[in-house]
């Protein structure tokens, strides 16, 4: 009210409709007015290209997106799905001799028989820091590789672009689709967030299937939300995943934030602690937290540092790929329940600053440790029992809450989770 208020007045008086003079006036008020009407009302989509698709001979779709924006398509990248081809295209790469370049990669997807064409391009630059932590590969300087650099990396896009990068469940159970359609073996999933109830709902189930019908493993971030008990998020409160703590260590202290002191080892007090609400540990291995890793092209920066366990996931999740080369080079075969036994089997116990463990709710069994797994897996791989996987549920007579019908565990955290002194387990 106030700036339209501002607005009257600098305009002046509004003039009279008496007289050609007047009437010319308030024609020229009420323009401005549309004007600005129109002004709060538009919404800026962006730069408009052009697009041209069709099947070739061989029956591939292709598309040309017309980058120079001025109809210049035999200076554009022809392209298939990326899936088909593995090749990309760069907005504006037509026009980088003036300076018009915006250094956007996108990839396209051709859905409906040819009626919808789909251009991917980032929603920030989360996803390249995260694949990067995972698989970076430079040959030349192999001090920038990430932990897998031999790796294979798939990338599904679950941030809605129109959302501010924000996932939606359709999104999410697609990519899961998507992943075993196209055979992956471990999937990386460094998005969460808080969850009323936990192991429930449509992508849990999803995820699930994926895990224990078709053999994926599925590494995700334990959440931020620390250092209160449980604060975990979903999908990482589901039993099927391996949900990763954030770990800091003396030696990543210096290079990435610039102590002048060496302090000891901790756990970041934000990275998210179990047990859930229905007496899951919800963390199971940690990793380090935070990584200088690759950032898309676009940001003009190469690397960045960034921290979370959204970095702490991937940097598992490398390490876990290691070990299912490592299985593969030898032949020999691996399950979602060996390989989970292996790691927390393994993990090391560490201590914080005061000189004592880390709670296991933080660090879940402990640090990640590839080559005693690898060791651990040499050993017990091949027995029968490797494989078994157990299910269980706590009833707290009297107790209707999460933590006390069907729970995972037995977890007394409110009043009346002690109001009685039996529970039934059933395995």
């Amino acid at each position: 009210v106030a700036e339209e208020e501002r607005r009257k007045a600098a305009l002046g008086p509004l003039p009279t409709a008496e007289g050609e003079a007047g009437r010319k006036g308030a024609e020229l008020v009420a323009r401005v007015s549309a004007l600005d009407a129109c002004d709060k009302a538009y919404e800026d989509g962006g730069p408009v290209y052009d697009v041209l698709t069709y099947k070739d001979e061989s029956g591939v779709w292709r598309v040309c997106v017309d980058t120079s924006e001025r109809g210049a398509l035999g200076e554009a990248a022809l392209l298939a799905p990326f899936r088909i081809e593995g090749k990309y295209g760069t907005l504006d790469a037509a026009d980088a001799a003036s300076g018009a370049e915006t250094l956007c990669n996108f990839a396209v997807e051709v859905a409906a028989d040819g009626a919808r064409t789909t251009l991917c391009v980032d929603a920030g630059s989360h996803g390249t820091h995260v694949a990067g932590i995972i698989g970076a590969h430079f040959p030349d300087t192999p001090e920038l590789n990430g932990i897998a650099p031999g790796c294979q990396i798939v990338g599904f896009k679950i941030g809605d672009t129109r959302l501010d990068g924000m996932e939606t469940g359709t999104a999410l159970v697609r990519a899961l689709g998507a992943a075993i359609e196209r055979g992956v073996h471990i999937i990386n999933l460094s998005f969460g967030e808080y969850a009323k109830v936990d192991d429930i709902g449509r992508f849990t189930a999803a995820a699930n299937l994926a895990v224990h019908k078709h053999g994926l493993l599925f590494v995700t971030s334990a959440g931020n939300n620390g250092p209160a008990l449980s604060t975990g998020g979903a999908p990482g409160t589901s039993s099927c995943c391996i949900a990763v703590g954030a770990y800091c260590s003396s030696a990543m202290m210096g290079p990435q934030y610039s102590l002048r002191a060496k302090l000891a080892d901790i756990q970041y007090t934000w990275s998210s602690r179990g047990p859930t609400y229905d007496g899951h540990l919800n963390v199971s291995v940690s990793a380090p937290g935070g990584a200088i890793a690759p950032v898309p092209n676009w940001t003009l920066q190469g690397r960045q540092l960034m921290n979370g366990t959204s970095m702490a996931s991937p940097n598992a999740c490398g390490g876990i790929t290691l070990l299912l080369s490592a299985l593969a080079a030898r032949g020999e075969r691996w399950s979602p329940a060996s390989i989970r036994r292996a790691i927390e089997t393994t993990a090391l116990r560490t201590p914080n600053a005061t000189g004592s463990a880390v709670e296991v709710w933080a660090l879940g069994r402990g640090l990640l440790q590839v080559g005693a797994a690898l060791s651990w897996l040499e050993e017990h791989g091949g027995h029968a029992h490797c494989d078994v996987r157990f299910e269980l549920s706590a009833t707290t007579h009297g107790c209707s809450t999460a933590a006390g019908a069907g729970a995972r565990g037995v977890y007394l955290r409110e009043p009346q989770h002690s109001s009685s002194s039996e529970v039934g387990v059933d395995v």
